[in-house]
């Protein structure tokens, strides 16, 4: 028999399973969906179905979400793969402009996670795309050239702790 002193552990695992699979979907969308579907699931104490049978509908839901992430994992291994087979049959020097904006991106998302860690990926990916805008696309540009005035799109904290860094920077 299974009493709740020995399930209350089990189920708060469970959940906590089923959150970090959800944080894991990359469209905000269906996180929120699956969030407000498990949370609902498992505050219903009213329930018709024993406690053994939503356990088991819990882990069910939980591996169609980690078989999701697996597929996509696969998808995205493959295409990174075909990627990297197309690329090398074609000059470095001929990338798109697409392709060379996106890489400007990443090195100017990867160096502000590097300076201000505590961003959200929304303000990162914001702030990344328009420094490149403005033609900071690389590091030492940025280093070199980037002024307080050139920050005013971002919030006022994390625009102190860039210029904090810069400063460093200069003095370093």
């Amino acid at each position: 028999m299974i009493t709740t002193n020995t399930t209350r552990p089990a189920i708060l695992n469970l959940y906590k399973r089923c959150l970090q699979s959800i944080k894991r979907m990359p469209r905000e969308n269906h996180r929120l969906m699956y969030y407000n579907y498990t949370r609902d699931s498992f505050r219903k104490t009213n329930s018709p179905f024993t406690l053994s049978e939503r356990m088991k509908d819990g882990e069910e839901q939980l591996e169609r979400m980690n078989y999701y992430h697996s597929v996509r994992a696969q998808q995205r291994q493959t295409q990174h793969m075909t990627n990297a087979t197309n690329n090398t049959d074609r000059p470095p020097d001929s990338l798109t402009a697409n392709e060379i904006m996106s890489n400007e991106i990443t090195t100017v998302r990867n160096w502000i996670l590097k300076v201000v860690p505590f961003l959200n990926t929304k303000d990162v990916a914001l702030y990344a795309n328009h420094l490149v805008e403005d033609g900071f696309d690389s590091v030492d540009i940025i280093e070199q050239e980037l002024t307080p005035d050139d920050l005013d799109f971002m919030k006022k904290a994390h625009k102190r702790a860039l210029i904090r860094y810069l400063e460093g920077c200069e003095h370093g």
